[in-house]
């Protein structure tokens, strides 16, 4: 609110504005995700318009990154892990690529650790 927000947003995302580009990061072959490279999702948030590299850039309220499935989820050849969106084709392909390198898909079920470590009271 304060960054002259709406707050409504939050609870209606249909508010935002629509990209004109979707593409689709989809799993190259059966598995687990394995580990997503937090960094490298930031970065290809970035190249599809969500963020910006100076402060000169304008960033793209369409743009952005949503993730189907998350870190340990099984998934199958093809399967849609996320989907990128941006009204820049290039920059769309481009945050896709550096998606692709961000995403780990493995044969092995990888540990997920607990969020809470221990309730203290």
């Amino acid at each position: 609110l304060g960054q002259g927000g709406n707050p409504q947003i939050a609870d209606d995302p249909q508010i935002l504005p629509k990209s004109r580009h979707k593409l689709e990061l989809q799993a190259s072959k059966d598995g687990y995700v394995y580990s997503i490279d937090t960094m490298r999702v930031g970065l290809a948030s970035q190249h599809s318009g969500a963020g910006r590299e100076t402060k000169e850039d304008k960033i793209d309220l369409s743009a952005g990154i949503y993730f189907r499935e998350k870190l340990g989820n099984k998934v199958k050849r093809g399967q849609v892990i996320a989907e990128v969106y941006g009204n820049d084709d290039k920059r769309v392909q481009k945050a896709l690529d550096e998606l692709r390198n961000a995403v780990k898909i493995s044969e092995d079920k990888p540990h997920i650790p607990n969020l809470i470590k221990k309730i203290i009271k």
